[in-house]
C-alpha cells in the first residue's frame, strides 16, 4: 500500500507538470471583492466538497482553460479535513512555484484512493476500554509530509486560514496567512494538527521557532470556518489600510462560497423527559454532536445572515442536510461508502440552493436555482473579478512605463 501511495503521488506530480501555466496569479490589491472559500470538517466526507470543487473548477475552465481554484480565491479556509483540502489547493508545485500542486479532481482521487489506508484500524478498539486513538495516524502523516514537503504557511499561492485548538494553552490557534507569527510553520504540521480528532487520531505536538504546539482538531474551534476567515480579513484590514484595495474595513465587500460535508437529518432527537433519566455516559455522544457539529455550525449561519455585512446574493452555502445515516460516518471507507459519498456530492449539485433561516434555524429553499446553477453564477462572478484585477494590473504597469 505504501508503494502504491508513492506511485499515486508521483502520478500527481507528472500530471501537474503537464498542466503548467506560467501566468503569475494576480495579487489581491487590484480587485473590488474579497473572495473567500470555506470548507467544513468531516473526515472522509471531504469527498462531498471535493466533488463540488471539481465542478467549480470545470466551470472556471470553460472561461479560462488553465484555471485553478487558488487563482480565484483570496482566502481559502478549512477545518479538519477542510484544512487538508485548503492546503492541497494552495500548495505550490515544487517545479512551478506559481501553480498549485493539486487540481480539484486530484483531491477527489486522494480521498477515494488513500482514504482506506488512512482510516485503517490496525488493532481491536473500543471507545470505553481501549487506550489511545482508533487510528495511529501514520498513513495520514506520511502523505502530508510527502505531499507538502517543506512548504510553509507563508509560501501558499493564496491566503490560507486553518483553525486548530491548542490543548496546553486551552484556547484556539488559528493558522492564518495574515498572522506573521505563524508564517514559518510547515503546512504539514498545521494539517496534522487540524485533523487530530480525539479518539480518532493522536494529538499533534511540534515546535516552531521556540514555541510549543499541542494541537487537536480544528472542529473544536470552528467546524464551519467562514466566519473565522472573514474575521481574519477584517482584522488584517485594520492593520494594513490598503489590503485588498479598500481604504477602510467598512469598504470591504465579500464573495463567500461555503462548503459543508453533510449532516444527517435522521439523527436521534430527544425530549427533556427522556434525557432527565440519562447517565453521564448516555449524554456523551449527544453532547459531542451538539457542541461540535450542530450548534456551532448553525450559529455561524446565524451570524452570517444577521450581523456580518455580506450581500446575501454573494454568499453561497452548499450543504447536504439530509445525509443518510449509513454515509454520515467520518471514517467509513468501504468502497461502497466512498462511491455513495461521491454520488451525494453529484446529487447535491442538482438540489435547490438552501439557506438556514436565522429565526427558525432550519434550511429553507431560496429561489429556483440549483446548487450547480448557483456555482455557474459564482464562476462568472469570480472570472469577471479576476479579469477586472488583471486589467487594473496591466493599466498600472503601462502607466509605469509611459510616465
Amino acid at each position: 500500500m505504501a508503494n502504491y501511495k508513492i506511485l499515486w503521488l508521483l502520478v500527481v506530480f507528472i500530471v501537474a507538470n503537464n498542466q503548467v501555466n506560467t501566468e503569475v496569479t494576480a495579487t489581491t490589491e487590484y480587485g473590488n471583492l474579497v473572495t473567500i472559500l470555506s470548507i467544513d470538517g468531516g473526515g472522509i466526507k471531504g469527498i462531498i466538497p471535493a466533488v463540488i470543487l471539481q465542478y467549480l473548477e470545470a466551470e472556471l475552465q470553460k472561461k479560462d482553460e488553465k484555471a485553478r481554484i487558488s487563482d480565484y480565491f483570496d482566502v481559502i479556509a478549512g477545518s479538519s479535513t477542510g484544512g487538508i483540502i485548503a492546503s492541497m489547493l494552495a500548495t505550490p508545485h515544487p517545479y512551478h512555484k506559481t501553480r498549485p500542486l493539486f487540481t480539484a479532481p486530484q483531491i477527489l482521487n486522494f480521498y477515494k484512493h488513500l482514504g482506506p489506508s488512512i482510516f485503517n484500524q490496525t488493532r481491536p478498539w473500543s471507545m470505553l476500554f481501549t487506550q489511545g486513538p482508533k487510528y495511529d495516524g501514520k498513513e495520514l502523516r506520511h502523505f502530508l509530509r510527502l505531499a507538502f514537503n517543506q512548504t510553509r504557511l507563508s509560501q501558499t499561492l493564496t491566503n490560507v486560514v486553518i483553525p486548530t485548538y491548542d490543548l496546553k494553552l486551552s484556547h484556539p490557534t488559528i493558522f492564518s496567512s495574515f498572522q506573521e507569527k505563524y508564517s514559518d510553520v510547515l503546512l504539514s504540521d498545521i494539517c496534522i494538527g487540524t485533523t487530530a480528532t480525539p479518539t480518532y487520531f493522536p494529538a499533534h505536538h511540534f515546535e516552531n521557532n521556540g514555541r510549543d504546539f499541542n494541537l487537536i482538531d480544528g472542529i473544536f474551534t470552528a467546524n464551519h470556518p467562514a466566519l473565522v476567515a472573514i474575521s481574519e480579513v477584517r482584522h488584517a484590514q485594520k492593520k494594513k489600510l490598503e489590503l485588498f484595495g479598500s481604504k477602510k474595513s467598512s469598504d470591504i465587500k465579500f464573495l463567500v462560497l461555503s462548503l459543508g460535508t453533510g449532516k444527517s437529518e435522521s439523527s436521534d432527537k430527544y425530549d427533556a423527559e427522556t434525557t432527565n433519566n440519562w447517565s453521564g455516559l448516555d449524554w456523551s455522544s449527544p453532547v459531542l454532536q451538539i457542541t461540535l457539529y450542530d450548534s456551532p455550525v448553525y450559529i455561524t449561519d446565524y451570524y452570517l445572515a444577521t450581523t456580518v455585512d455580506i450581500d446575501q446574493d454573494k454568499y453561497l452555502r452548499i450543504q447536504e442536510y439530509e445525509l443518510e445515516e449509513w454515509v454520515a460516518s467520518v471514517d467509513n471507507c468501504t468502497r461502497e461508502n466512498l462511491d455513495d459519498l461521491e454520488r451525494v456530492g453529484k446529487k447535491l449539485l442538482e438540489k435547490p440552493v438552501l439557506r438556514v433561516n436565522a429565526e427558525k434555524f432550519v434550511p429553507e429553499k431560496i429561489g429556483e436555482a440549483t446548487n450547480g446553477e448557483a456555482l455557474q453564477r459564482f464562476a462568472e462572478i469570480l472570472y469577471n473579478e479576476r479579469q477586472h484585477r488583471l486589467a487594473k494590473k496591466s493599466q498600472k504597469m503601462t502607466g509605469r512605463f509611459t510616465s
